[in-house]
């Protein structure tokens, strides 16, 4: 799948992403002709028509609930970042955070914490609590899919 392929319908995450343990193994499936994402979308789709119910179909409160998410993925990554680097400081990998103490404290991803959560501070009430509501609805239905594929796999492993 090409790289202007991938963009159309979920620009943030490429189909890569799926295969990890991050997401249900589930949002991995790939169709036989298309080879396409074919459940990832529809669960995207299906989160994109509950944003758009919840919000009274206002697209700017839809545009706005959006970026309140995005902002939310922002101090998240930034949060783990920092407390990764904490956590186990001598960890080397693929990635090195430009600006760091001599600790390995990772100021940018501070400097974007803060950066977030001070944005995310000026979503009005309304905003806020809608997203917060899909993202507790989102990590519910992902803890529950995820939840059914460890039953499913022990069940098989359990029946040789």
């Amino acid at each position: 799948m090409s790289k202007s392929e991938r963009k159309i319908g979920y620009d943030s995450l490429s189909p890569s992403s799926f295969t990890t343990s991050i997401f249900p193994r589930a949002l991995a499936r790939v169709h036989g002709t298309r080879k396409t994402p074919w459940i990832a979308i529809i669960v995207t789709m299906i989160i994109g028509i509950i944003v758009v119910i919840s919000s009274g179909g206002s697209i700017s409160k839809v545009t706005n609930i959006s970026v309140f998410g995005i902002f939310i993925v922002y101090a998240l990554v930034n949060l783990s970042l920092i407390v990764l680097r904490l956590r186990k400081p001598n960890l080397k990998g693929d990635f090195v955070s430009p600006i760091s103490t001599k600790g390995n404290f990772p100021v940018l991803a501070a400097i974007g914490l803060v950066t977030s959560i001070v944005i995310l501070m000026q979503f009005d009430f309304e905003v806020a609590i809608s997203g917060l509501i899909i993202l507790t609805v989102i990590i519910i239905f992902c803890l529950q899919l995820n939840r059914m594929h460890k039953k499913k796999q022990n069940v098989s492993d359990n029946n040789p």
